[in-house]
């Protein structure tokens, strides 16, 4: 070779070099070998995509499998819509409120681009952090990415399906992204509206109670010794103190039997309504179907059936009455530390397990402890409804249906007593059919309540049970003393007229030649 062909040939090396150089700075961290940059830029999911642009909901099945390096174990998460509804099947297939999510969801998988090709050899996924969770033929522990899949039906094939890994370094916003049973890496720009979380996918919200509409608010003190049983084998039953609070007619709250220089404190009843109301669910757990296995999980979670056909719970119930006739029953049970799958749905709960046992454990947990060691403290809860007419309220139109005075003096056919009798007949009629509508709707609210309601345990925080757990003297105040929230509540401001907001003269009183009373 001259030396005219050498420098040439080093010349054509350097410009090589010089061009891969070139190359690795435009796509930083590209590891070869690769079949090229054929894909990059291109959507992920194309098919998928036309496939949301003709049905937002196109998905049914959301499947997300996340693996957790320091207990080793893998977290499947599961929702889908099956027979007409959302579920979530990795939590006993409770209701889902998934639609909206879901969507939005589907359409940001949709949108998903290959922004770069990062790497084509297997042995950067653990680095890379998209080892498939599910794959058990690789031995790591580390390096597992959270997998993905959209399928259009239970058990259907996947729509999309991708393993999510590490963020890429120094690249805000971008993620390494491998297809399942494919080599090659990208990076993509990751925005999606995935979580996993329980409560994040249902209406955490248990109950809708209000203060106004409350009629009756019960409290059931009878406690139940699992050691003790009778003769027969049944438990025994340790009699408590009922508490019973009603509205009167006067629309005041009242107990029985109170001493003269004792008064309900309403605002209390109003807190103990609204902590009702607030109430949150943060797991559940299937009640069993099977007849043989329902004393064992009822008592496992402290809930003991009678031989009178009660349910009584360890920690008492709580009943409230509205005003459409509907009676909310909370019997809560037992006591449960834990977190994650453990708290939302039960995972690894052992259901034998006695709930003397159960108490013991949570008896030797303080919260101080449960905070330290990262568990959150639940309490069972059961949820019954029924309908009882003795609550629903009167006709709220409050028309009169009485007669003139003076038309029982007319003779039985006169047009005027004849007409009023008709009236007052077609009046009571239309007020019957009225409150049987009332009746019918008031059912069928209770029977879709139980709908909700009748097959699981739902498990709500403990800080919740406390605020509902109350005893006769919470809700006592000395008679003619201002309820609690009006002696904590600041003095109204002074207004113009020196008289409170806005001037002129506190209500109630009258001055001579000023009117009357105002309020």
């Amino acid at each position: 070779m001259n030396e005219t062909a050498k420098t040439l040939a080093f010349a054509g090396v350097a410009l090589v070099t010089l061009a891969a150089a070139s190359l690795a700075t435009w796509l930083p961290d590209w590891r070869g070998p690769g079949a090229g940059f054929d894909d990059q830029g291109e959507a992920f999911f194309p098919a998928f995509a036309e496939a949301v642009d003709a049905d937002p909901l196109a998905a049914r099945v959301l499947e997300v499998v996340s693996y957790d390096e320091d207990t080793a174990e893998v977290r499947p998460f599961q929702v889908e819509f099956r027979d007409g509804e959302w579920t979530i099947p990795s939590h006993h297939d409770y209701p889902a409120d998934a639609q909206d999510r879901m969507a939005r969801l589907a359409a940001q998988v949709a949108d998903l681009t290959k922004e770069a090709i990062r790497s084509d050899r297997a042995s950067d996924h653990e680095e890379l952090g998209v080892i498939d969770p599910m794959d058990e033929k690789i031995t790591t522990l580390k390096g597992r990415g959270t997998r993905v899949t959209l399928r259009g039906a239970p058990g259907g094939e996947a729509m999309a399906d991708l393993i999510l890994g590490r963020p890429v370094p120094d690249r805000e916003g971008l993620r390494y992204v491998r297809i399942p049973g494919k080599n090659r890496v990208y990076s993509a720009a990751v925005d999606l509206d995935l979580t996993t979380r329980f409560a994040d996918w249902i209406d955490t919200d248990l109950l809708s109670v209000s203060a106004p509409q409350t009629r009756l608010i019960s409290y059931d003190t009878r406690k139940v010794n699992p050691d003790e049983r009778t003769a027969d084998g049944a438990f025994v039953v340790r009699p408590g103190d009922p508490l019973v609070i009603r509205r009167d007619d006067a629309n005041a709250w009242t107990i029985a039997d109170l001493d003269p220089d004792q008064e309900v404190d309403a605002s209390k009843v109003g807190d103990l309504i609204r902590a009702v109301d607030a109430l949150q669910v943060v797991g559940v757990r299937p009640l069993p179907s099977a007849r043989n296995a329902i004393l064992r999980s009822l008592v496992s979670k402290g809930f003991y059936p009678t031989q009178q056909g009660d349910l009584l719970s360890n920690e008492g119930s709580l009943t409230l009455a509205n005003d459409e006739g509907v009676v909310y029953t909370l019997r809560f049970g037992e006591i449960t530390l834990a977190t994650g799958d453990e708290l939302t749905a039960g995972v690894g709960e052992d259901q034998d397990a006695s709930a003397e046992e159960e108490g013991e454990a949570a008896d030797a947990s303080t919260d101080e402890e449960s905070s330290e060691s990262g568990q959150t403290e639940g309490r069972y809860l059961i949820v019954s409804v029924a309908f009882d007419e003795t609550y629903l309220a009167d006709d709220p139109d409050g028309s009169a249906d009485t007669l003139p005075d003076d038309v029982f003096a007319r003779a039985p056919d006169d047009p005027a007593r004849v007409e009023a009798e008709a009236k007052l007949a077609a009046e009571a009629e239309r007020k019957q059919e009225a409150r049987d509508q009332r009746i019918n709707e008031s059912k069928d609210k209770v029977a879709e309540l139980n709908r909700q309601f009748a097959n699981w345990y739902f498990v709500v925080p403990g800080d919740d049970f406390r605020k509902i757990n109350l005893d006769r003297e919470a809700f006592l105040k000395a008679a003619g003393e201002p309820d609690a929230a009006d002696a904590d509540a600041p003095p109204p401001p002074i207004g113009p007229g020196g008289f409170g907001p806005g001037g002129g003269l506190p209500p109630g009183l009258n001055l001579p030649g000023l009117g009357s009373p105002q309020g």
